[in-house]
């Protein structure tokens, strides 16, 4: 861990390449996978002239930005599983893997029983045909602003410790 001036000028204690001790600090970890696209307020669906929020085309696109397949949840190595925390919470079921270049989309419906929804949903968003889809995730994005984090877990010396492998805060 060190501190890091982010683009907006602030300091932050972030997790380091490299740690250094008693020299200037590495570059910033680059977390393989990253929170690549956010999809917090989709147009209001209108019924009988009454709007209501559409939180069934809410989501949260994760990038695998290596060449390298990243295993969010390796069912070999219990105690590591990645997840996504904060306004919205997900679980990576077993043996979740991002491909190399790939995406992986976060949905709050269940994509592999919804099947009206899945239709719906990939019409409004024309995403890649290789594209997985998971879901439901727990909770609402907030309109106004939320913070998301990426985390996998991890075990040290028998206790778990979670590990931010990236985050996104937003605000409208």
């Amino acid at each position: 861990i060190g501190t890091y001036r982010n683009a907006e000028g602030a300091i932050e204690n972030i997790r380091l390449n490299h740690p250094l001790v008693g020299s200037s600090n590495s570059r910033p970890f680059l977390s393989p996978v990253v929170i690549s696209e956010i999809m917090y307020h989709p147009p209001d669906v209108v019924v009988d002239d009454v709007s209501y929020d559409d939180t069934e085309g809410e989501f949260v696109e994760l990038a695998n930005w290596t060449t390298q397949p990243v295993n969010l949840n390796d069912a070999t190595k219990p105690g590591t599983a990645w997840a996504l925390a904060g306004g919205i919470t997900f679980n990576f079921p077993a043996n979740t893997t991002v491909p190399a270049g790939g995406t992986l989309v976060l949905v709050n419906f269940n994509p592999s029983k919804d099947t009206n929804q899945l239709k719906s949903f990939r019409t409004a968003y024309p995403l890649a045909t290789n594209a997985t889809l998971l879901g439901p995730f727990g909770g609402k994005l907030n309109n106004g602003g939320d913070d998301i984090r990426l985390i996998q877990n991890d075990l040290v010396n028998g206790k778990k410790r979670e590990l931010i492998m990236d985050r996104v805060a937003f605000q409208s």
